[in-house]
């Protein structure tokens, strides 16, 4: 994807509650599996986006969150919601590479990234990660994964090509386990997660952009691609999902 075509997928995903499937049944659940806790928990949250579940985790916890994201205009959103709900004194908003984090070791009491791991990738991801958890301490991530096993041709294809990398859940739990993370448990979260407040919005924003952009190969090629995979989760969502995993540090 070169730089224009980057600008174009930032249009398409620009104002849009999430940038990746969740929602706010599987983001409590999992919030509630890491226990015990401290009263005032240090939470940082990784890839936080738009922060739709960063306002969740503040409004869930008595806890300080940090919110790190490496896109400007996500960070300024999520500081102007923050502010409007009287949240702005439990959120930092900090910019900044997941893959160079500054942070104290053993500074959080919980590690949260909705649908963001992959960019470190999950193996690199919770192992880079650990030292930034005090002992004891909960990673919670979202990550793409095989949910049932045989997918057909055209669907391990397509990720084959796009996300070469995807785990089955119990690959996921394999590389937990042996970077010494304890498995408290997967929640794979429901189809709405993908369409409420995430694909539903992207979808209305394709058919106004195809027009606007309908002399441009580049950038119709980006919204192709928006399409396709809208139309493969339709047809394959049975096989694979976004699942939090919930893990706890050992030590």
């Amino acid at each position: 994807m070169n730089t224009h075509q980057f600008e174009v997928f930032l249009q398409i995903h620009n104002n849009i509650p999430r940038e990746g499937p969740g929602d706010t049944n599987s983001t409590e659940e999992a919030f509630r599996k890491c226990n015990p806790l401290p009263e005032n928990p240090e939470i940082l949250d990784i890839g936080c986006g738009p922060g739709f579940q960063t306002i969740q985790l503040a409004q869930m916890t008595e806890g300080n969150i940090t919110a790190l994201d490496y896109h400007e205009q996500y960070l300024v959103s999520l500081k102007q919601k923050a502010a409007d709900l009287g949240l702005e004194s439990k959120i930092k908003c900090i910019r900044g590479d997941m893959n160079d984090m500054k942070f104290a070791n053993e500074s959080f009491d919980i590690i949260w990234s909705e649908g963001a791991v992959y960019i470190m990738g999950f193996k690199e991801g919770l192992k880079e990660w650990r030292k930034f958890l005090k002992p004891g301490g909960y990673l919670a991530v979202t990550e793409l994964s095989w949910i049932e096993k045989n997918p057909p041709d055209e669907i391990k294809s397509y990720w084959a090509e796009n996300y070469p990398d995807m785990l089955t859940t119990d690959q996921a739990n394999n590389i937990a386990a042996e970077l010494e993370y304890e498995i408290i448990d997967n929640i794979t979260l429901p189809e709405n997660a993908w369409f409420e407040n995430y694909y539903d919005f992207i979808s209305k924003k394709l058919p106004v952009m195809r027009l606007e952009f309908r002399d441009d190969d580049e950038a119709l090629e980006v919204i192709e691609n928006e399409e396709t995979e809208i139309n493969m989760y339709k047809q394959y969502c049975k096989y694979y999902g976004y699942v939090f995993y919930i893990l706890r540090r050992i030590d």
